[in-house]
């Protein structure tokens, strides 16, 4: 009879070290997932930023050399507009400027939530398995 008390209890334990081991392995893999997913939406939104900063960029200098060539044909360098053409640019250089850092801090601050999210969910995960 103690033989059969003593099995069916060590069949107890190890049921619930079982059951115990397989919610810790799905807490893990959800985790996973919740980091993997997080970093797929931070590269998303690093790449977005990279291409529009390149497009603000890129309108900028062609905006710019469109005024200088349209500067040249009208003989505007000649008569002395030169430096006012060139602070007209340096202005749109500086704007293009802020607007890309604005762009840049959005990205970095919607990244850096989205890991403290993930971050939160995961405790969460941890502490209600």
């Amino acid at each position: 009879m103690k033989k059969i008390i003593l099995f069916a209890s060590v069949a107890i334990i190890a049921f619930c070290l079982q059951s115990q081991i397989v919610s810790a392995q799905t807490l893990n893999s959800t985790n996973q997932a919740n980091r993997a997913a997080r970093r797929q939406g931070n590269v998303a939104t690093r790449k977005t930023t990279d291409s529009t900063v390149h497009k603000n960029q890129v309108s900028t200098y062609q905006s710019n050399s469109t005024t200088r060539k349209d500067a040249y044909a009208d003989s505007a360098i000649a008569n002395g507009d030169g430096k006012a053409l060139y602070q007209q640019n340096s202005a749109n250089r500086k704007a293009t400027l802020q607007t890309n850092g604005a762009v840049k801090k959005d990205a970095i601050q919607s990244n850096s939530q989205s890991r403290r999210t993930t971050a939160q969910q995961n405790r969460a995960n941890r502490q209600n398995p």
